[in-house]
């Protein structure tokens, strides 16, 4: 599910939540998406000066301090916005960093294939992004917040070995 898959709603449970005027919970998307404008540039800059390894951990790492921050408790709508501040950021560097590693990890020619599948993957997030939530629920799991925190990491984890493992000099399979 991508991040503007998931922050509209959000908007109303916030609403609900710290009780905001739908003038205020209407600017909650602003504050994610917000990060694309403000961080295309620079990452694209941090991106060429430090390289696209760096900036694909860095997204990462950023949006891990998002999904962490959240997974201690939004109890507050300050602590709520830096949540979306923050995973609306790793979105953006990840954003930045994701196609030129998808052009150097593909076969010559292959790059837009790939880059197509990926969105292929994401529609398929974003379709079953409103129902995936709910399933745990309704089994009852109680540390469903924990789990989900968890997966995260072992797949961050795992992304992160995978890319600082790659080899720069051939292109991969893909």
């Amino acid at each position: 599910m991508g991040f503007s898959d998931a922050v509209g709603p959000y908007v109303s449970l916030a609403k609900e939540e710290f009780q905001l005027s739908t003038e205020v919970a209407s600017m909650i998307p602003l504050a994610g998406l917000s990060m694309y404008g403000l961080l295309s540039i620079p990452a694209g800059i941090l991106q060429h000066r430090l390289g696209k390894k760096f900036a694909l951990t860095l997204g990462l790492l950023v949006t891990l301090a998002g999904i962490l921050n959240a997974s201690f408790g939004l109890t507050t709508f300050p602590r709520f916005l830096l949540t979306v501040f923050l995973v609306g950021a790793g979105a953006a560097i990840l954003q930045v960093a994701a196609t030129p590693i998808m052009r150097d990890v593909s076969l010559p020619g292959k790059s837009p294939r790939n880059l197509v599948r990926g969105q292929f993957m994401k529609a398929i997030g974003s379709l079953s992004g409103p129902i995936l939530p709910f399933l745990p629920v309704q089994e009852k799991y109680t540390n469903f917040k924990t789990e989900c925190t968890q997966e995260y990491t072992r797949q961050n984890t795992a992304a992160l070995g995978c890319i600082w493992t790659h080899k720069d000099a051939k292109p991969s399979i893909c």
